[in-house]
């Protein structure tokens, strides 16, 4: 190779050197501005950013900062250590050639990433604890919010507590005391909600332990549960005594002995007993009925209680064991002694094993008329009457007259006064359709009733007869079937010249033919 040819290549390859470094040192200076510019950005970001307060922007800014420094970072860590490979090849090749060594621009230089990379170290330590302490200010502000709560409600409750445990004062006066308190229960309801949802703000910030306070929400639900119900029985309480010194026909024993079987099968104690419950108080006690008869008494108390209350219990128990007698009772007692006859005589006592003095009690005081033998016969019906305290209104007897003698009226209907104590003329009606009288009798209510019926003979010619209804529906409740029952014989024995009686529990009792044909079979 001639000497030409050697400058040549020498000349060559000391450009392609010189080309090289010249690229290196521009690829170089270039991706050092791009990095520093990266951590300067990022630092000013972490510097300008504000902490909104909530968890979720907390565990947000955390886990963006922990991504940060599996991708981010590492980009930067490896491009960094590729700067200064770059920058160690680019002086090599310098020095191959005995050439002057390179020097990077102000702020290039090797030692100002290194003086970046120091800041960015510290802006990140500065970063995590920054994140860790709002983490924990907010984790220990949720702690302080659901304790305040929880304690708030806790004595919330405790005062009504005690509220309800001091009632006092009349019955009906701690009925209203309680029934307030009631009320306000609802509310603290809408409290436990609140309550309930920073409890799960808790949760969700994984605040497990809490040094403020010892109450969870499910705590506090159950006590507030508690209290629903010690509130609830306190009321039922207080009404079951209400009925209690009601019940003046009851011995004490016998409501102890009463409302303990109530109380023992009221498992749910909704203060109500279902037809099992029912059942089995009824037969605790001694009393016992088919099913068939214990479903109509359970159908009968719902109806008129709407369910089986203590006070619908307890007023059937009196009604099958109460000292006083009825007077329907004892009206049926004396037909026993007179063996259905409508007087009864001294014999008739004696034979019934009554003492002395209440013999002459009786025969005192009973209306008394003699009979062909001169015998004294006392009539146990008009006193009954009388003692019962259901008497007979005089203007029934007066309206009675206007229609049996004046032909004013065709049907009177009777019925009892508002306080029970006597029969009184509920509507008169001069109408001579026969379905406006039947229209006038109530679907679930007793009445009596006077028609003046006239009708055709079937061998000929028109006759009238005065007809007395009882009129005792099917669905009419049970204690006022009873009491019209008992009550009847007064208005009936008042009444005379009634020549056929009705019977009706349903309409087609009552109807035009039915009472032709009673009317025919007696004319």
């Amino acid at each position: 190779m001639d000497q030409a040819e050697t400058v040549s290549r020498r000349v060559e390859k000391f450009a392609e050197l010189m080309q090289s470094v010249w690229v290196s040192r521009n690829d170089y200076e270039r991706r050092i501005k791009l990095l520093l510019s990266a951590l300067s950005e990022t630092q000013s970001r972490w510097a300008a950013t504000v902490f909104s307060g909530s968890y979720t922007d907390a565990k947000e800014l955390s886990s963006d900062f922990a991504n940060y420094k599996q991708t981010t970072k590492r980009i930067w860590v490896t491009e960094r250590q590729d700067l200064a490979t770059l920058f160690g090849n680019v002086q090599t090749k310098l020095k191959t050639y005995g050439l002057r060594e390179y020097v990077p621009p102000t702020g290039l230089a090797l030692t100002d990433l290194d003086d970046a990379w120091k800041r960015l170290l510290a802006a990140e330590a500065t970063r995590s604890r920054a994140i860790n302490a709002q983490i924990r200010e907010i984790k220990e502000s949720l702690r302080k919010k659901f304790a305040d709560l929880a304690n708030d409600f806790e004595r919330r409750l405790h005062a009504i507590s005690l509220e309800l445990t001091a009632i006092e004062g009349s019955l009906e006066s701690q009925q209203e005391q309680a029934k307030r308190i009631q009320q306000r229960l609802p509310a603290l309801s809408d409290i436990l909600s609140n309550v309930a949802n920073v409890e799960a703000e808790c949760s969700a910030a994984n605040v497990e332990e809490n040094d403020y306070t010892v109450f969870t929400c499910q705590d506090l639900e159950f006590e507030l549960e508690l209290l629903s119900q010690s509130v609830g029985k306190k009321i039922a309480f207080i009404d079951n005594q209400i009925v209690s010194r009601n019940m003046t026909n009851l011995t004490p024993a016998q409501l102890e002995q009463f409302e303990s079987a109530f109380r023992y099968f009221d498992k749910d104690e909704t203060n109500t007993l279902s037809l099992p419950e029912m059942t089995a108080a009824l037969a605790s006690l001694g009393i016992a009925y088919t099913d068939e008869d214990m479903i109509f008494i359970f159908e009968d108390l719902s109806q008129a209680y709407g369910a089986v209350t203590y006070e619908a219990f307890i007023n059937l128990l009196v009604e099958i064991t109460e000292d006083q007698t009825s007077p329907e009772q004892l009206r049926e007692a004396f037909r026993g002694i007179a063996t259905d006859k409508p007087f009864v005589t001294e014999l008739d006592l004696r034979i019934a094993h009554l003492p002395q003095p209440a013999i002459d009690y009786l025969r005192e005081v009973m209306p008394c008329t003699s009979n062909d033998a001169g015998e004294p016969e006392y009539d146990y019906e008009r006193w009954l009457d009388y003692a019962s305290g259901v008497g007979v209104n005089p203007k029934c007897l007066e309206e009675y007259q206007q229609l049996k003698l004046k032909k004013t009226h065709k049907y009177i209907v009777f019925a009892l006064s508002k306080d029970l104590t006597e029969i009184v003329v509920e509507k008169t009606s001069s109408s001579d359709v026969y379905d406006d009288f039947t229209a006038d009798l109530p679907e679930t209510e007793c009445r009596w009733a006077i028609y003046d019926f006239e009708f055709e003979k079937e061998e000929g010619g028109k006759r009238n007869k005065i007809v007395f209804v009882s009129w005792s529906p099917d669905d009419a409740k049970i204690k006022q079937k009873m009491l019209f029952a008992s009550s009847k014989d007064a208005l009936r024995r008042s009444l005379v010249g009634i020549a056929v009686e009705i019977q009706g529990t349903d309409y087609s009792e009552v109807a035009y033919e039915s009472v032709l044909d009673k009317a025919n079979r007696g004319a």
